[in-house]
């Protein structure tokens, strides 16, 4: 699985492209060259720790960008802005980027896989400020695009399930969670492997989902596993690494079982 940045003429990136999450998969690119000075094309893994592999860079077509080309990766470009707001706490900055984005690609692709992937990351945002109900509204969006066109067994679907069962476990609905959850587990595992670091968010959901209940000795197994496939794949100081050890320890602290703290 690698990430293709493209650099501007100054270093900075101006644009991802990361719509494979499979190990063995072809992640097209496409640029429009007047619409930016170039710089580099970086190919780089998406996890770092990941076994090593091999890649190609093969030229499909070159020709005179349509307005098609240009929104598209105007929609890629508005993205990644909006991918780093987010990252950066600055929520209603990322909302604006993304809700363009989404507008972009549509222009380009109506209903297509990235305008679905767009929703999602709109949804997430709209979360994370608080707007449950708009959130809740993009995901439905998603969803419909995403089985249309991928399939409900699809990576992106995946990741999409998770998204709403995340939105469903912060406002205490368990029962709307669940089958989200336990879907997005097993799409995930059969489509990228039980050791991919999708699974991380899975498992944590489901253990929420426990701890939810009081129910810690089940919420313990999924986390230790979630831990497991974080040391593997990610680096220690990744924030998802980070949040699982503080849900184990909390489950640790309910078991009296300092020992393992």
């Amino acid at each position: 699985d690698v990430v293709v940045q493209v650099l501007g003429a100054d270093g900075k990136a101006v644009a991802d492209f990361d719509a494979e999450p499979r190990i063995v998969g072809e992640e097209r690119v496409g640029l429009v060259a007047d619409a930016l000075a170039m710089g580099d094309l970086v190919v780089k893994p998406k996890y770092p720790k990941a076994p090593g592999g091999r890649y190609a860079i093969r030229v499909a077509e070159t020709r005179v960008a349509t307005e098609q080309d240009r929104s598209l990766f105007e929609a890629h470009k508005l993205s990644a802005a909006a991918f780093a707001s987010n990252d950066a706490g600055r929520y209603d900055e990322a909302q604006q980027l993304a809700s363009r984005a989404v507008t972009a690609a549509e222009a380009a692709e109506p209903n297509s896989a990235y305008v679905g992937f767009l929703l999602t990351a709109l949804g997430t945002v709209e979360r994370a400020r608080g707007n449950q109900a708009a959130a809740e509204e993009l995901f439905q969006r998603a969803l419909a695009i995403d089985e249309s066109v991928l399939g409900r067994k699809d990576p992106q679907t995946a990741f999409l399930l998770s998204s709403m069962s995340a939105l469903y476990l912060a406002a205490d609905e368990n029962a709307k969670a669940e089958p989200l959850i336990r879907d997005a587990l097993e799409i995930t595992t059969a489509t990228l492997g039980p050791r991919h670091p999708r699974v991380i968010s899975h498992l944590m959901n489901l253990a929420l989902l426990h701890i939810s209940r009081d129910d810690y000795e089940r919420a313990l197994p999924e986390l230790q596993r979630a831990l497991s496939i974080g040391e593997e794949m990610l680096e220690p100081d990744d924030f998802l690494v980070s949040i699982v050890v503080n849900n184990l320890s909390g489950i640790y602290i309910r078991l009296d079982d300092y020992d393992d703290l």
